[in-house]
């Protein structure tokens, strides 16, 4: 069940953030929040993916996993990005994860009344002084609440009122619109049925896709896009996965996509693609691993 796929850091120090984008503009707006949060909030670490995903396209490993780290979202929006498949992709997904109240559309050059259909459903903020401002108390509040680091209000005022000018000077860095010229459909004046039905698809392909993810991450399952780029390997060869650590190969069963057998120190013997793990060049006797 998607339930038991949320934050799994409760306890930590580090309160995560996840910024959601589509687009150029909005790219420079994730950006630049992920610059400067951690100047106000010095507990919180930020994360976007580099990558423009086009929906359709498969998540890689890490982006679930950072989905499953996370415990806030903010969703950056500008006039080009009202519809975009990935926006609603990452919204369905941040809405199956997260409350609503831990998940802001973050506005630059857009009204509350611009938002409309699936992302109407959360609490926006515009790319003001005023309702930054509130964007980042929420932040902290949601980081209390979930037993990490938090400053009081009056602390948490001061810090805010000495950064929010480079915030400020940075937002209005980033190139306007394009303006829609007579005759042309403006972008994101689509019927609203229409994006609700894009939505009931996209939701069920986030179903989908985390399941996938938290089994590639339990044992190995493949997924579109590998981890790393590897050889087949050979026994004897020492070997890295991102959950299981280092380990030993004790066997390989070949073809196209060759299935390894590997034992790591804690997790035992796994047999995983051999597209999911890391080859060393080292090569460790077998013998060893039977301690």
């Amino acid at each position: 069940m998607l339930a038991s796929y949320g934050p799994a850091s409760v306890g930590s120090n580090v309160m995560k953030v996840f910024l959601s984008w589509s687009g150029d503009r909005s790219r420079r707006v994730a950006r630049t929040l992920r610059e400067w949060l951690p100047l106000v909030l010095q507990h919180v670490e930020p994360w976007m993916s580099e990558k423009d995903i086009e929906a359709g396209e498969r998540w890689g490993i890490e982006i679930g996993k950072k989905l499953e780290e996370s415990f806030f979202g903010v969703i950056c929006l500008t006039k080009e990005n009202l519809t975009a498949p990935w926006i609603l992709f990452e919204a369905g997904a941040l809405s199956k994860i997260m409350a609503s109240s831990a998940v802001c559309p973050y506005l630059l050059g857009l009204d509350f009344g611009d938002i409309t259909g699936p992302l109407s459903q959360f609490q926006a903020k515009k790319a003001s002084k005023e309702h930054t401002r509130a964007l980042v108390e929420s932040i902290n509040k949601c980081s209390i609440e979930q037993g990490m680091k938090g400053l009081d209000g009056n602390r948490l005022g001061a810090v805010f009122e000495g950064f929010w000018p480079q915030l400020e000077r940075d937002l209005h860095e980033i190139p306007a619109a394009v303006t829609v010229s007579r005759g042309e459909s403006p972008i994101g004046n689509r019927p609203q049925h229409e994006i609700l039905d894009e939505l009931v698809e996209i939701v069920r392909s986030v179903d989908r896709r985390i399941c996938e993810v938290k089994a590639a991450l339990d044992g190995g399952m493949v997924l579109d896009q590998p981890s790393y780029e590897t050889t087949n390997g050979r026994v004897g060869q020492a070997v890295r996965h991102v959950k299981f650590g280092s380990g030993i190969v004790v066997d390989i069963d070949g073809g196209t996509d060759p299935i390894v057998t590997a034992k790591f120190a804690q997790w035992g013997v796994k047999r995983i693609k051999a597209r999911f793990l890391e080859f060393s060049e080292s090569q460790v006797d077998s013998g060893t691993t039977n301690k």
